[in-house]
């Protein structure tokens, strides 16, 4: 596992404050949440907490290639959409039972946090209880096999026999962990190097 270069104490310090801003986010959020709501209504009040915390979305206008920019301050992934939702993707309001997925991304003194978490709207049913529970459980795995001279190969491992060998779940391919850092003149820092799958590579047909 490659290291990064390394920064200054400085830089440390605002890579740390700015994750912990979107780790203030989330805990806002969990507070706050409650069947009624719309999608529309949960992306204001995250655009009205960064605000509060000095940060920004970096979500808000990203754009890749030619697609078009990203209309909402966080991406909200409602049910049976995985990721990258948007506020105007489900003008409902969430009911009991609702599954959403939160994913928050922020500015702060130049550097990038970012991470999602999964709310439940209400009692999950038990498959649903059975789907997080893993989703953390797979996570603490992973984490335990980052650390120097071990691989991300490790980590997909790891993931891979908990999700899909002990959980009976399914891991969605083609998605997976990306670097972060710095927002500069000619790049957001947003997505960066490494990808990290959380399944283990196979070849054609396999």
């Amino acid at each position: 596992m490659g290291l990064p270069p390394p920064i200054s104490a400085a830089d440390a310090d605002a890579a740390f404050a700015a994750a912990q801003r979107v780790v203030e986010t989330h805990q806002r959020l969990a507070k706050w949440l409650r069947p009624g709501q719309t999608l529309a209504q949960i992306d204001q009040f995250i655009a009205k907490t960064l605000e509060s915390l000095e940060s920004s979305s970096c979500f808000l206008g990203y754009k890749v290639g030619r697609s078009p920019a990203f209309p909402s301050h966080a991406c909200l992934s409602l049910n049976h959409c995985v990721v990258h939702g948007t506020a105007a993707s489900h003008v409902q309001p969430m009911a009991a039972g609702d599954l959403l997925k939160i994913d928050i991304g922020v500015f702060y003194r130049g550097w990038v946090g970012d991470a999602a978490w999964t709310y439940s709207f209400g009692e999950p049913a038990p498959v649903i209880r059975k789907l997080m529970e893993c989703g953390k459980e797979s996570l603490r795995r992973g984490v335990l096999e980052l650390r120097p001279g071990n691989t991300f190969l490790a980590w997909a491992k790891a993931v891979q026999t908990y999700v899909e060998g002990e959980c009976g779940f399914h891991l969605v391919r083609g998605l997976g962990g990306h670097g972060y850092g710095r927002r500069t003149k000619t790049s957001r820092g947003l997505h960066a190097a490494p990808y990290i799958s959380n399944n283990v590579p196979t070849m054609p047909g396999e």
